[in-house]
């Protein structure tokens, strides 16, 4: 099979920013600093990604929305039930839709009151405290002495205590928290980065991409060459599971303009074909998609390459939304890119 471009590498790969730390390659992150290996450790699983023109804006803040999709890929939040939103600030036409019904569901969001949300508000770092203790259930059994120096909301204190105390967030020698100042990606990289476990070590070079994690806003990282982590030892049942989401995100994307359609429905196509003929007994495998499909890759690939930008980054944002799995990026990964 022919190599793939990096403009089919950010199709497919919507935002997933799947490669290592040495493909990212930020122009605005510091490898080796503190921060610098939070925020590669969460690229590399495909948490969060980076932006166009190569940079992750590590100092950037990030929506309510956006963050309960970083969390719900963190700690594996799936929606488990149709059970509709109430927040009348959540239409079901919303871009976070599902992924706040699943933290809804999981119980670490509670709204702003008035049956509210405020999926495009201002993540706080006191609000972030106390999601992640809804969802690890913290306790300081250690009994260890938090003395925070300034002003947290009340309905928050002891979440952002107990959130210290078990090393989600680290206090400076003057004790100060900054609770209710927005909080940074690069910042929550450093509180999440501890829950996601190590990736693997690199394979054969792939272009990166990406697109931003969450939010209706823009995305993609730059397209630099790195590792990337190969699904080929996936079993088949993990192979079906992933086409599965990957079948289902992509039903939920369509457009006005032909072009992009048919990206969506070709890609789509491909993947409910190989789920009919597994039905039937045949053995779905990385090799086989690659094998049976390369006209098809081909074609999308062509058909990428003469959108405008725009238009690319949309589908990026699109399909990062809508997959629900990890995993199911990275095996689009290896089966359309390798």
């Amino acid at each position: 099979m022919k190599p793939v471009s990096k403009a089919f590498c950010a199709c497919m790969l919507a935002a997933a920013c799947m490669t290592s730390a040495g493909a990212a390659n930020f122009s605005d992150v510091a490898a080796e600093s503190a921060a610098g290996k939070a925020i590669y450790k969460m690229a590399d699983a495909g948490i969060l990604a980076g932006y166009p023109d190569g940079t992750f804006q590590p100092d950037k803040g990030l929506t309510r929305a956006e963050f309960v999709q970083i969390a719900n890929l963190t700690f594996g939040i799936q929606l488990t039930d149709e059970t509709p939103l109430t927040f009348t600030d959540v239409p079901a036409t919303y871009w976070a839709y599902d992924r706040i019904r699943a933290a809804y569901k999981a119980g670490y969001i509670a709204g702003v009151g008035n049956h509210q949300f405020a999926p495009e508000g201002v993540l706080t770092r006191e609000q972030v405290a106390a999601m992640v203790d809804r969802i690890q259930k913290f306790e300081n059994l250690a009994g260890t002495k938090v003395t925070i120096t300034d002003p947290v909301s009340g309905w928050a204190r002891d979440s952002v205590e107990r959130a210290i105390a078990c090393g989600l967030f680290t206090l400076p020698a003057d004790g100060t928290f900054r609770g209710t100042q927005a909080i940074t990606r690069a910042e929550v990289c450093q509180a999440l980065a501890q829950y996601v476990k190590d990736a693997e070590a690199p394979s054969q070079n792939i272009g990166g991409t990406g697109g931003s994690t969450g939010s209706g806003g823009s995305g993609g990282s730059g397209g630099n060459s790195g590792g990337s982590t190969s699904t080929d030892s996936s079993t088949p049942a993990e192979v079906v599971s992933a086409l599965k989401d990957a079948s289902s995100a992509l039903g939920k994307i369509s457009y006005d303009g032909p072009m992009m359609n048919e990206i969506i429905t070709t890609m789509k196509t491909c993947i409910d074909d190989a789920l009919e003929k597994e039905s039937k007994g045949t053995t779905i495998t990385a090799e086989y998609v690659k094998k049976t499909y390369e006209d098809e890759i081909t074609r999308v690939r062509s058909l990428y390459d003469d959108l405008m930008q725009a238009n690319k980054d949309r589908i990026q944002q699109d399909i990062v939304q809508q997959v629900e799995k990890v995993s199911t990026i990275s095996i689009l990964r290896d089966y359309f890119l390798s």
